[in-house]
């Protein structure tokens, strides 16, 4: 019997391929095949045309990127009354802990200057 350890026991997770070359060679590829201009005998880089290379440049280096980024600053400004309160609780629940603890308030009053 072999104990399995904790190494053993975990799934290990796919790491995506974050280097720009290779995976703009990939997207390069599915385009060609996706205008079914890449046989499927041969050298694929020789048969990819600038207009396969035009269209992938300007949908994944300049629209994609934009749109997301778009979208992102969409959801945060929606998000940010939602991140003010949620912040504002915070830290009235941070100054009743220290309150409660202490029994001094974390901030003195200004009343007495």
């Amino acid at each position: 019997m072999t104990k399995l350890g904790l190494a053993g026991e975990v799934q290990k997770l796919a790491i995506p391929d974050l280097r720009f070359q290779q995976t703009f060679q990939n997207a390069l590829k599915r385009e060609a095949k996706k205008n079914k201009k890449i046989g499927t005998e041969g050298n694929d880089d020789e048969n990819i045309s600038t207009a396969v290379i035009c269209k992938v440049i300007l949908r994944d280096v300049l629209f994609m990127p934009f749109v997301q980024g778009i979208l992102w600053t969409s959801i945060l400004i929606a998000m940010k009354p939602w991140l003010r309160f949620t912040v504002q609780q915070g830290q009235m629940c941070g100054q009743r802990l220290y309150n409660f603890i202490l029994g001094k308030d974390l901030v003195p009053s200004r009343r007495g200057l």
